[in-house]
């Protein structure tokens, strides 16, 4: 069942609070997820970013929206939510809005 607009933010912070109680655990510096990147990142940027990008496709799926890729997600979502003291409700505030249609996707 699809969740309304609201619920899919409250569902983005939770799934991506769950990830940032893993930051201690991933600190050492892994290859990156981002597609424009050859450049290795803390554990814990990658990891978080996954688990957005997996949660954002898994709910564009409920309202038959094709998914996006990792690049569309970091130039879409990732990057408006970036430098925001807020970060961690911009970033789930932008996800439920790709992953609702709102930002539209290339």
């Amino acid at each position: 069942m699809a969740l309304d607009f609201q619920e899919t933010i409250r569902e983005m912070e939770s799934r991506l609070s769950l990830a940032q109680h893993e930051r201690s655990q991933r600190q050492a510096e892994i290859p990156s997820n981002n597609p424009n990147s050859r450049h290795k990142e803390l554990g814990w940027v990658v990891f978080e970013r996954q688990a957005m990008f997996d949660a954002v496709n898994a709910e564009r799926q409920v309202h038959k929206l094709p998914p996006i890729n990792m690049e569309t997600f970091i130039s879409k979502v990732e990057t408006l939510a970036l430098g925001h003291s807020d970060y961690t409700h911009k970033l789930a505030l932008y996800g439920a809005e790709m992953a609702h249609g709102r930002i539209l996707a290339p």
